[in-house]
């Protein structure tokens, strides 16, 4: 579970179950959001975590994200990140199965969420980061560990 996490239903299509999980072979936690609905249904995920106190410089800044799908179609999974730096997005991730960077199904990726150039972060500030996992027809999503290396 994400350290200064919080589970939210957004208010619609959000009919499933939402586990945390461990994989002991591949050495991950987990969040695990599936559906047994003929529509997407999707469940977030909301982060809030401060900046690292040693952090000096945005230079060579990289976020990570680990995901699974059940499914590499979009039209049965979805997992989209947004970055916050107060009300300013630094970085959305629309879908990461759309955009092709989780190709194999029920194969852990790591992916590297972009370019976070439109925020300017400094040590210690909170950052908010919002995951939405979405799934039907018990195509099952999955996301573990973020890394964020960066200069210091």
């Amino acid at each position: 579970e994400y350290p200064g996490g919080t589970l939210y239903p957004d208010g619609s299509n959000n009919n499933g179950t939402l586990t945390a999980g461990y994989d002991s072979t591949n050495r991950h936690s987990y969040y695990d959001w599936d559906s047994s609905q003929g529509t997407l249904q999707d469940y977030d995920i909301i982060i809030h975590t401060s900046v690292p106190s040693d952090f000096s410089s945005a230079n060579d800044t990289s976020w990570y994200i680990w995901g699974l799908a059940n499914s590499t179609s979009s039209s049965n999974n979805e997992i989209s990140v947004t970055v916050y730096e107060g009300a300013t997005a630094c970085n959305t991730t629309d879908n990461l199965i759309a955009d092709g960077d989780i190709s194999s199904a029920n194969t852990w990726t790591e992916v590297n969420l972009g370019s976070m150039a439109s925020c300017t972060f400094n040590a210690d500030d909170t950052i908010r980061i919002e995951i939405k996992l979405s799934s039907l027809s018990n195509n099952n999503v999955q996301i573990g560990g973020i890394r964020w290396d960066y200069d210091n």
